[in-house]
């Protein structure tokens, strides 16, 4: 449908390219806004970004960062001042650090203090529980001699009547370097690779008419799946997620019962998950026939996020074998 879009919209600019004639325009001086980002996180220690932000038809697109402004950290009314560390080999990381490890149920507080600016820079969020899950299936059909597919079926139990989460699966990579047998898989998280996967499920499909004139079934695809509680029966719901995996031939030699699998399951501040959302659709967005959709900003004084998340890191074992796949290529195949 959006092939047909850009073509009729291609077509009617060829049409009307005579009636058109340039307009000068001047936006004036544009003053940048302070850009605070942050998503801390249970258990790590705390990142604040700043930056001035960039207007679009300005020269260049380089972020001018922020590097001298007083930063301070509030977690449950202790105070904490941020430290600047420089990345010396990829400046846009530089941040302001802050040496504390957040709980889940801690209340946080950021204010930013720059020169020039007349207000400080501020925002809050609250780390959430850590998610409830079970495990209740972990299924591998080897029929195939090109990929294995993986089906995980798995309940998530809220703790209030909305609760925001998100869903990440990760696969090893790569053999075990230090294995001379060749039949290792890597263990080193450094070489997992974050997969597509599809789930079948109301509470996350988002069919509209132009994806079944495109012929996709609704189905959620993609490498990470965001939802609420909000639809939850019982304050509980199971979904089932399936993913392939194309195996060369010395993968084909190595036990595929122990490749290392994880699902990642956070636990998501509200104001985190109306960013991640919101950012999501306006990257999906035509852009030429429709309006962008606004990214979502939890900052006063500026523009930005400061949600938290909580992780769990779930290792997938003792897998089961049973053939469930019948030709259907849209679980490893993105169009």
């Amino acid at each position: 449908m959006k092939k047909i879009k850009y073509i009729l919209f291609a077509l009617l600019s060829l049409s009307l390219a005579s009636c058109f004639k340039p307009v000068e325009f001047d936006p004036g001086e544009i003053s940048p806004y302070p850009v605070l980002v942050s998503r801390p996180e249970c258990d790590s220690t705390v990142k604040v970004y700043l930056s001035y932000s960039h207007f679009f038809l300005d020269d260049g697109h380089a972020y001018k960062l922020i590097t001298d402004a007083a930063v301070t950290l509030d977690i449950n009314g202790v105070s904490t001042q941020g430290v600047y560390v420089v990345d010396n080999d990829e400046a846009p990381l530089s941040h302001y650090f802050f040496n504390v490890r957040p709980a889940p149920g801690d209340t946080l507080n950021v204010t930013a203090r720059i020169p020039g600016c007349e207000t400080p820079v501020t925002a809050g969020t609250r780390i959430p529980q850590l998610a409830d899950y079970e495990i209740l299936d972990y299924i591998i059909d080897t029929t195939d001699i090109e990929c294995c597919y993986f089906k995980i079926r798995f309940k998530v139990k809220s703790h209030s009547p909305i609760d925001y989460y998100s869903v990440k699966f990760f696969v090893s990579d790569s053999y075990d370097s230090h294995d001379t047998t060749g039949t290792l898989w890597s263990t080193d998280e450094a070489y997992f690779r974050q997969v597509f996967f599809s789930v079948n499920d109301p509470i996350v499909n988002s069919s509209d008419v132009s994806s079944v004139i495109d012929g996709d079934d609704g189905s959620f695809y993609d490498n990470e799946m965001v939802f609420t509680s909000e639809l939850f029966s019982g304050g509980e719901h199971e979904f089932i997620a399936i993913f392939g995996k194309w195996m060369n031939s010395d993968e084909r030699q190595r036990n595929i019962s122990q490749l290392p699998v994880y699902m990642h399951i956070r636990a998501l501040s509200q104001d985190l998950y109306r960013y991640n959302l919101t950012r999501e659709l306006n990257s999906d967005s035509d852009g030429i026939l429709s309006e962008p959709v606004q990214i979502y900003c939890n900052v006063n004084g500026g523009i930005g996020i400061f949600g938290a998340s909580s992780l769990r890191k779930i290792h997938l074992t003792t897998p089961r074998f049973e053939h469930f796949n019948h030709g259907n290529t849209y679980y490893y195949y993105k169009k």
